[in-house]
Parts: structure tokens; sequence; C-alpha cells
């Protein structure tokens, strides 16, 4: 049996080698349609020769042909190895040639080769990997975010927390402060001796409220003189320094009537220092009648930053009541001083009057005895 001829999408095959003599064949993938037509050397009675062909590799059966049909068609093949096999029968089922075979290579496409399906698997597994990192990284993130959010919130409910019990702690504070003041008020109103007066306002002050020193100057012959002082810088300050109005907190504070205070006495210029001190911070409130000035309350802490406006409102109130006791000790004492000078007019007028009745008796004894 020959081949005699091989067609690819119904057009003749040519190559180097006649189809008749051709062993081996190699094709593209877009070469897989083809059709092989044979035919069988017999003389005598061609009309009854039959073949049988299959295509190994695809065929698992001979396939039958007779003279009529005496070709093979096979369509949409696969990439791969295949051989081609015909050979020619009688009516009886004698075969009457040799198989003929021709071998066929139909090259894969590229999406059906080993190297591509490896770089296929490669890019699913980098997609893959990709992907399976974007979801890492986005539950990382969203993670970060949460711990973030949860971070916010807490640092956010401690700083409330803190606010909170500041503020506790201040209300507390101002409570205890203004027990203590009425305390304070109490005692000072009840002295009535302006030195004593004076010694136990700057003591209940200085330990009421924890300052590093306190002082009061009274306004006399147009300036400041201290005439009480209590806590650390008593052996600094002696009684009758002065300080003339308009100098330092202290003086700024008696010719304004204006509490003057600085948290920073450091970096203030207003700031009179006197001695080497360990001041860090300075309230000076005036102690006034109405626009009269009576003396200034000068408190100091080693603490920078220890005056807020809660313990300048509650100083300011403070001096009113001292303004108040001290008022009352002044009129005590010129009641005192009133009533003492009653009491030596009264003498005198007493002694007067004794010594008028002793001269009337010395005259009436005249009389008689000239008489």
């Amino acid at each position: 049996v020959y081949l005699t001829e091989i067609s690819i999408y119904d057009k003749p095959y040519q190559g180097k080698i006649a189809t008749p003599y051709l062993q081996k064949l190699d094709l593209s993938y877009k070469e897989n349609y083809l059709r092989f037509k044979f035919v069988g050397l017999n003389y005598l009675t061609p009309y009854k020769t039959h073949y049988l062909y299959k295509l190994e590799g695809l065929d698992h059966d001979w396939q039958r042909a007779d003279s009529r049909t005496n070709f093979a068609l096979y369509h949409n093949l696969s990439g791969g190895h295949y051989t081609f096999k015909v050979k020619a029968t009688s009516d009886d089922g004698s075969i009457l040639s040799r198989i003929r075979e021709v071998e066929v290579y139909i090259a894969p496409p590229f999406w059906e080769t080993l190297w591509f399906r490896l770089l296929v698997a490669v890019l699913i597994a980098l997609i893959g990997y990709g992907y399976y990192r974007i979801k890492v990284n986005a539950m990382r993130r969203r993670q970060q975010q949460l711990e973030q959010t949860v971070a916010e919130r807490t640092e956010e409910l401690r700083s409330r927390n803190e606010m909170l019990h500041e503020e506790r702690k201040k209300l507390q504070q101002k409570a205890l402060q203004t027990t203590l003041l009425y305390e304070a008020s109490k005692q000072i109103s009840s002295q009535l001796e302006l030195n004593h007066l004076l010694a136990e306002v700057v003591d209940l002050t200085q330990k009421t409220f924890r300052f590093h020193n306190v002082m009061i100057f009274m306004y006399e012959g147009g300036a400041l003189r201290l005439k009480a002082i209590a806590g650390a810088m008593t052996k600094e300050f002696k009684k009758g320094f002065a300080i003339p109005l308009g100098k330092g907190l202290i003086g700024l504070a008696g010719e304004k009537l204006e509490e003057q205070v600085s948290n920073n006495v450091d970096e203030d210029p207003r700031y009179y220092k006197a001695f080497e001190e360990e001041t860090r911070a300075e309230l000076a409130v005036p102690i006034k009648m109405g626009n009269e000035l009576i003396a200034v309350l000068d408190l100091q802490s080693d603490r920078y930053n220890a005056f807020g406006e809660d313990d300048i409102k509650i100083m300011k109130t403070f001096s009113s009541q001292i303004a108040t006791a001290i008022n009352n000790a002044r009129l005590y004492l010129q009641a005192q001083q009133e009533l003492k000078m009653r009491k030596k007019t009264e003498a005198e007028l007493r002694q007067s009057n004794v010594d008028l009745e002793k001269a009337k008796r010395a005259t009436d004894d005249i009389l008689e005895n000239v008489d």
C-alpha cells in the first residue's frame, strides 16, 4: 500500500521528500487537520481492495475503508507523537501488503508546553502568594488600626481619668482649703491684739496652705514694713524691713491695690530679690478696706507654677477677712486707748475734786479763825 497524498487543511503537503517515501512528518500545532490518502496495488480486482488504518496515539482499533473511501481524516489533533498505519486487504481478509507507517509529530502550542505550564504554575503560585500577602497585610493593617484605635481610646480614657482625678483632687483641695480658711478666719476674728493677730495670720496661713514663706507688710509712713513672718526665711527677713510702693511684686500689689502673681520669678523682671532665696513662685495680695491700703500679704513657694486661679481667689477672700480682723483690732486698740484715757481723765477729775474739797476746807478754817 502507498500513501499518495497527505493534505493539511485540504492543501497537499509539500515537503522535501515525496509523500510515497515519507517516513516522518513534523508539523506545528496549527497544522492539526490532516487527511491521508492511500492506494493498494491490486491489478486484478482493484475495486475489491479494502483497507485497515489507524492513528496510534488516537485510535485504539483499526478503522475500515474501501476503494471508494481510501482516505483517513483527522482534525483538531492535540500536540504529541502519532504513528499513522495503513494496510490493504482483500474481500476474504487476507493481507495484500505490508503495513505502511508514517510518524507524525505535532508540536504542542506554547500554552501546552511543560515550561509554559510550569510558568503558569509559578505565576498562579505567585498570584496566590501575592493574594495571601495582600490579605495578610490587610489583616495586619486592620489589626494595627484596631490596636491603634484601642490605644487611642485607652489613652483617651487614661487622660480623662487623669483629668477627673486632677479635678477631684482640686475639688478636695479646694474644699479642704475652704474649711481651713473658715477655721483660720474664726481664729483671727477672735484675736483683737494687732501684733498677735498679724503673727497668728502668717502662722495659720503657712501651716494651712503649706507655703514656703508667708509675710505681712503693713503700710506705714508711705512704705510697706514687715510686721510678721512665718516659714523658712525668718532669719533673712527681720521685722521692720521696708519695701517702697511700686518695687517688686509686694510694692506693686500695694501701689495698684491688685494681686500680683509670678509662677516663675527667675524670668519675671517684677520680682525683687532682697536675699539669697529659694523662692520659685510668689503671690502678693493687697489687704485693703475699700480703696484704702492696709497691708500686703505675701506668699512664696519653692515650686514653679505653685499658684492657680483657685489659690488667688481663696487668698483674695482671706485678705478681705484679714482686713476686717485688722480693722477690728485697730478699733479695739482705739477703744482701749480711749477707755484708758477716759479712766485717766476720771482719775484726774476725782483727784481735782479732792484737792478742791481740801482747799475749800482750808479756806473755811481760815475764815473761822479771822472771826
